[in-house]
């Protein structure tokens, strides 16, 4: 396993260099760029995918449960919109129905009614206030044979 470089700047190239992070060349050859080789481009990812710590893990049966609802969803939606499926998904109907599809499958988390696919303006109404101040920490795992790294930070979480 190689170790992280802290410092992948090219001054020569003025470029920030690949750092595949704590992945072998063999656990980096079984992952792919998520938006270059994702099947389906949907609004919401329907299976895991890799920062570059992990190999993730394959899409579940729920995972492919939420897309095929997805499919169907953005299929009946769009047509009725009078767009095709992919140009559907990349509006805020498209993130409605993939609210929607999660809400089925997973049970209902999110608050979204069936019209936000079809209304912008029902979507915009629903929508988070604009006030709101989101604070996004992560707490990384970190693989047994890296010692007790981030063990403190595990411990409090």
């Amino acid at each position: 396993m190689r170790s992280m470089s802290n410092n992948k700047w090219n001054e020569e190239n003025r470029i920030w260099e690949a750092d595949h992070g704590w992945l072998s060349d063999d656990e980096m050859a079984q992952c792919a760029r998520a938006d270059e080789n994702e099947p389906f481009k949907s609004p919401v990812p329907t299976r895991m995918v890799s920062n570059g710590e992990y190999v993730p893990e394959p899409q579940s049966k729920k995972q492919q449960h939420v897309e095929a609802r997805l499919k169907e969803l953005a299929d009946a939606a769009s047509k009725k919109l009078g767009m095709d499926r992919r140009r559907f998904l990349r509006t805020t109907g498209g993130m409605a129905a993939s609210f929607i599809a999660m809400n089925e499958v997973f049970g209902h988390f999110f608050d979204v009614h069936p019209i936000e696919m079809f209304e912008p303006a029902a979507y915009a109404q629903a929508n988070t206030p604009r006030d709101l101040f989101v604070f996004d920490d992560q707490l990384h795992i970190v693989r047994g044979s890296q010692g007790n790294r981030g063990g403190g930070l595990r411990a409090l979480a």
